[in-house]
């Protein structure tokens, strides 16, 4: 049996003790996982992410694979790509995504937000970006998320001061210090890719950019089993939920994303148990079935988070304003009006 010298320090107390090494290695192994924010729940993996089995098979392929089989790519002289980026509208993904192939990957993984890494102070930031590469190679194979890179990379063409230009310069530069063999990886996500500035997304930076776009019926029916499979809804006895509504609910969402059908299958079941009132309570054999009117108040109650942004102007111009053209006219009134 394999022991180890341990030494524990927290502020002024010190521990030292023997203990079995394998035990130590498993439960260093959980505290770093605990400690760089890797979700370990059910959201963070693949089978809770529903309508992007494309982007997944391409995550997949140019991180995991990279990380896991990292002999095959040097035995083939494959190079791996050293960064890629997720990009798409607030809601579609991206973050659980990123969660996903942290878990998944088996190697040291750090986790930040991109607002979390500036400093209040002049060169704090640039300091939490270089302690975090350095964190990375340290401890390499090693895959670094960055969700909403564009607060830490901005363009340095619209950079609203020298700090901004300054943090992406150095973002940079410790970007191109990352050597194949180290073996560092970054995954980035954000909401405005044309906000990045242009270097970071040219080859040997960010290689790969995968859209996360808005779900098509197919994706939201997706989403919306995955949705039902969660912890938070998969209560067998308590709730019933049909497969054919679940499609109609898909065809009826047009434009909403995976976060407002989240909020959606919430609403439905809150509109359920407002209807049922005490009876589930009073009998634990009693089940919770959502209907056609649940999901119709709930898709009426949340607003699709694409089109929140979206204005429709109505001009105020008429037919008689437009002289002349009558056949014209006819022929449009006949298409549009008719």
């Amino acid at each position: 049996e394999r022991q180890a010298l341990c030494v524990y320090s927290v502020g002024r107390d010190t521990e030292v003790r023997i203990a079995d090494a394998d035990s130590e290695e498993r439960a260093a192994g959980s505290k770093a996982e605990e400690h760089e924010g890797v979700d370990q729940g059910e959201e963070a993996s693949w089978s809770a992410i529903g309508g992007l089995a494309a982007q997944i098979d391409l995550i997949r392929e140019v991180i995991e694979w990279p990380l896991k089989r990292a002999e095959i790519f040097e035995e083939f002289g494959v190079r791996a790509p050293r960064g890629v980026l997720l990009h798409g509208p607030p809601g579609t993904g991206k973050s659980s995504l990123a969660k996903a192939a942290a878990k998944s990957c088996g190697s040291h993984v750090i986790t930040v937000s991109g607002p979390d890494v500036i400093g209040k102070f002049v060169g704090e930031s640039e300091a939490n970006v270089s302690r975090l590469f350095r964190d990375a190679h340290a401890n390499s194979p090693s895959l670094i998320v960055i969700d909403e890179i564009d607060a830490l990379c901005p363009s340095r063409r619209t950079a609203t001061s020298e700090a901004q230009a300054r943090l992406t310069s150095t973002f940079l530069a410790l970007f191109d210090g990352v050597e194949e063999r180290s073996k560092v990886f970054v995954l980035a996500t954000t909401n405005r890719p044309n906000a990045l500035d242009p270097a970071l997304r040219r080859p040997g930076r960010l290689d790969r950019e995968i859209e996360i776009g808005v779900p098509n019926e197919q994706a939201r029916f997706e989403i919306l089993m995955a949705l039902q499979r969660r912890a938070e809804f998969a209560a067998p006895r308590r709730l019933s939920i049909d497969e054919g509504l679940l499609r109609e609910v898909a065809a009826d969402s047009h434009g909403y994303v995976g976060a407002d059908l989240h909020l959606v299958m919430k609403q439905a079941v809150l509109s359920a148990l407002r209807e049922a009132k005490g009876r589930v309570d009073e009998d634990a054999e009693t089940a919770l079935r959502l209907t056609a009117a649940n999901f119709g108040s709930a898709l009426a109650s949340t607003a699709p988070s694409c089109l929140r942004e979206v204005t429709i102007h109505v001009p105020s111009t008429s037919w008689g304003d437009v002289g002349g053209m009558d056949s014209v006219k006819q022929s449009l009134q006949e298409v549009v009006e008719w």
